[in-house]
């Protein structure tokens, strides 16, 4: 049965079916925002860090400040992982087991963006 404003019911109570449990996108997005503040944290780590970001002393490159490539680098391998780890969740069935929702959308991000690694190193 439809609630409709109009008679004075609440809709939105027709389309909850377990309201306890967190739906898929405000757990994708708690995951998403968990991993996006380790990866600024790994940033700003590289960014006050004194010597992380430099290239070593007996290569070609000997003290190149190399700070900005590996963020763009970080920032291109965290964007494959979350628009692969988006599109599992989108495709996920419904019934599928709540300890998966947790592990399929961000292992096949991780390989997504390992995958990634090989077309990142041609241009960086």
């Amino acid at each position: 049965m439809a609630l409709d404003r109009d008679r004075g019911g609440d809709y939105h109570a027709a389309m909850v079916i377990d309201a306890a449990a967190p739906s898929r996108w405000r757990r994708h997005a708690r995951v998403m925002r968990v991993l996006s503040l380790i990866a600024a944290g790994l940033c700003a780590l590289l960014l006050v860090h004194p010597s992380l970001g430099y290239a070593p002393r007996g290569s070609i490159i000997a003290g190149a400040d190399l700070r900005l490539m590996i963020m763009e680098i970080v920032g291109w391998l965290f964007l494959a992982m979350a628009v692969t780890a988006s599109a599992v969740v989108a495709l996920l069935p419904s019934a599928t087991p709540r300890p998966l929702w947790y592990v399929v959308p961000y292992v096949l991000g991780a390989v997504a963006a390992y995958k990634m690694m090989p077309i990142i190193d041609r241009y960086y």
